[in-house]
Parts: structure tokens; sequence; C-alpha cells
């Protein structure tokens, strides 16, 4: 695993992000240093306990080895993403939301213009059939004819 781009790069980043925290505060360093500690005598305890199981099973483990070593052979033909570090993995996501993001506004603003435009056209419309309306109203009312020496 250690040998793939991808997780040996996000690897090293959480590592230096780790010692860069652990190096800016004086009390994150103590409580650091005594889990790491604690978990050096743990692994130790457990490194010591497992070898006579390990020795036992070192030659099931090298056939799992070799079977994961092909499956991630596999996986990296499949999804060539792993043969790249993860800062550049990092900055193809970023540029592929970016662009998506691009093209969702151009297509909402689009949309959102033809709505206008549709919307104007039934104001447009509304406004020759009220106009049209009155108009027939004063004139077979013979309104319009009273009032119309009046609007001059």
């Amino acid at each position: 695993m250690a040998s793939i781009p991808l997780f040996n790069s996000a690897y090293q980043i959480a590592v230096f992000t780790y010692a860069d925290i652990k190096g800016a505060h004086p009390v994150v360093d103590f409580f650091c240093g005594v889990a790491e500690r604690s978990v050096s005598t743990v692994v130790g305890v457990a490194v010591m306990a497992a070898t006579p199981v390990m020795q036992r099973l070192e030659v099931p483990i090298a056939a799992v080895n070799s079977f994961t070593l092909r499956g991630v052979d596999e996986l990296e033909a499949r999804f060539p993403i792993l043969d790249q570090p993860a800062d550049e993995v990092l900055g193809n996501l970023r540029d592929s939301l970016a662009a998506g993001m691009e093209q969702l506004q151009a297509s909402t603003a689009e949309r959102v213009g033809r709505l206008a435009e549709r919307a104007s056209g039934v104001v447009e419309d509304v406004m020759g059939i009220a106009a049209l309306g009155a108009n027939v109203v004063l004139n077979a009312s013979g309104l319009g004819q009273v009032l119309e020496p009046g609007a001059k």
C-alpha cells in the first residue's frame, strides 16, 4: 500500500499535519507524546505475544499477501487515480467541481433568462387583452363617446 502514490502522499500529508499541530501547541505535544508512548508499549507487547502465532501462519500469510498484491495491481490498472499524489487528486477534484458549478450557473442563468422572456411576453399579452377589453367595453356601452371629448 505504501508504494501506491495516492496512499503514500496522503500518509505524508497526515504525518506533516500531525507534526505541525503537535509542534505548535505544547499541551497537545505533551498529550500526543503520552499517547505515542502508550501505543508503542501496546504494540511492543502485541508483537511479542503474536510472534509465535505469526511464525505458524507465515505460509498462509504469504499466500494472502500475494493474492492481495494482485488485487492491488488490478485496482491500479482500473483506477489510474491511485497512481497520482493526493495533492494532484484534490486539485483535479477541485477543478472538476469548479467546472461543474460554472456549468450549473450558466445553465441556470440561461433558464432564468428564458423564463423572464416568457413572463414578459405573458405580461404584454395580458396588457393587450386588458386594453382590448377596455376598448370593447367603452365602445359597446357608448361610454367611450361620452368620455372622448373630455379626454381630448
